[in-house]
């Protein structure tokens, strides 16, 4: 049913709860599983050829994150690939997903609420309202 999950990822409490259910589903169904984090770097005058400029140290904490988060995993014995991205959390959740042909997003909620949610949106909701695939969102 779902041979190939995608993990989303920022390292958050409610992200790594979120990599505790994709494990328990990574084992019920024998999966694959991808883990991406995505960077979403504030514009700067300096820019690489995305239009960012990303440094040594965004990109180390891209790994710390991933790496935490695939403790999960490496924990129960179960491998584990990784993709680190640049820009729009939900467009590059979504691109990765469409791009790697998954069968379910995982994702943590980070539950904003009231107004902050309303005028910002979330990019758990995005991912929902525009995911090729089933969305597992996991809260607390």
């Amino acid at each position: 049913m779902f041979s190939h999950i995608l993990l989303a990822t920022d390292g958050s409490d409610d992200a790594l709860m979120a990599a505790e259910a994709a494990a328990e589903l990574a084992v019920k169904f024998d999966s694959r599983v991808t883990i991406v984090c995505v960077y979403s770097p504030v514009p700067v005058p300096a820019y690489d050829m995305a239009g960012y400029r990303l440094v040594d140290e965004d990109r180390a904490f891209q790994h710390q994150i991933t790496e935490k988060t695939g403790s999960v995993f490496r924990d129960i014995g179960r491998s584990y690939a990784t993709c680190h991205e640049i820009g729009n959390a939900a467009q590059r959740i979504l691109s990765v997903a469409s791009d790697q042909k998954v069968d379910v997003i995982v994702m943590g909620s980070r539950g904003l609420s009231g107004i902050k949610s309303f005028l910002l949106g979330s990019v758990s909701d995005r991912v929902v309202h525009h995911a090729h695939c089933p969305v597992l969102i996991v809260r607390k």
